[in-house]
């Protein structure tokens, strides 16, 4: 028996003699005590790194005035996520309710209103 273990051993021996609830689990995956622990949620695989939709949108929303139109290329991007990007941007540019977008199966057009 390794140092480690018995002092795990001896911890939980007093956990137990001051009635708390407790959960050690070792580097080996052995789980002492009976406290229910949530597991940790696992981060989504991105596509691109955070930050690289604004860059690829910004230049074509940039130099836009109200009432003109512009079209945004899909290229390799996922069509969903770019047209968030976009309307997201045209916000963050403009204000609430000062774009609207079209999709289409090879660009996303953007009309600025205000």
């Amino acid at each position: 028996m390794s140092i480690k273990t018995k002092t795990i051993e001896n911890v939980v021996k007093i956990l137990r003699a001051l009635n708390v609830q407790y959960k050690i689990i070792t580097e080996d995956g052995t789980e002492y005590g009976e406290l229910v622990v949530a597991t940790q949620k696992k981060k989504r695989d991105r596509l691109f790194p955070h930050g690289h939709y604004s860059t690829y949108v910004y230049p074509y929303l940039q130099q836009l005035n109200v009432g003109e139109v512009t079209q945004v290329p899909i290229n390799d991007y996922d069509r969903i996520g770019l047209s968030r990007a976009v309307s997201s941007c045209g916000i963050r540019l403009w204000g609430i309710g000062s774009n609207t977008t079209h999709t289409t199966a090879t660009h996303i057009e953007i009309l600025r209103l205000c």
